[in-house]
């Protein structure tokens, strides 16, 4: 996919990831047994899952953008979802929902967040 962005110069802004893999996968006569279609369509669904998203939807350009700051080790995933960890994360801590932020105002005494008339003050924001 590297080499064909790079043949296809800016026009790969224009053309899905999905679209790239089908196409070499036609042009190099790959995954025509059941067994091997079974690996690949295995190997599209495992891209889909790190980019998060389908491949029909991921540039052909920019979908491996972060490559190089990618964390090494082992990965795994949490029981019961990521919400576990967030929830045990934001434990205790206000969440506002609903609410347009208009301005966000950095300072030595932490961060200030302005919503409509309302101002809300802390060390820090996410």
């Amino acid at each position: 996919v590297t080499e064909v962005r790079e043949m296809m110069d800016g026009a790969a802004k224009k053309i899905s990831l999905g679209e790239v893999l089908e196409t070499l996968r036609v042009l190099y006569g790959v995954a025509k047994d059941p067994e091997e279609k079974k690996l690949f369509d295995w190997h599209l669904a495992n891209l889909e899952y790190a980019n998060a998203g389908c491949l029909s939807n991921l540039s052909a350009a920019y979908w491996d953008q972060d490559d190089p700051y990618e964390m090494g080790g082992d990965h795994c995933f949490l029981a019961g979802g990521n919400w576990r960890l967030i929830n045990a994360l934001a434990e205790g801590l206000p969440i506002m929902y609903g609410k347009s932020v208009d301005t966000i105002k950095y300072g030595d005494g932490g961060v200030e967040v302005i919503s409509g008339s309302q101002i809300f003050q802390a060390d820090m924001i996410l």
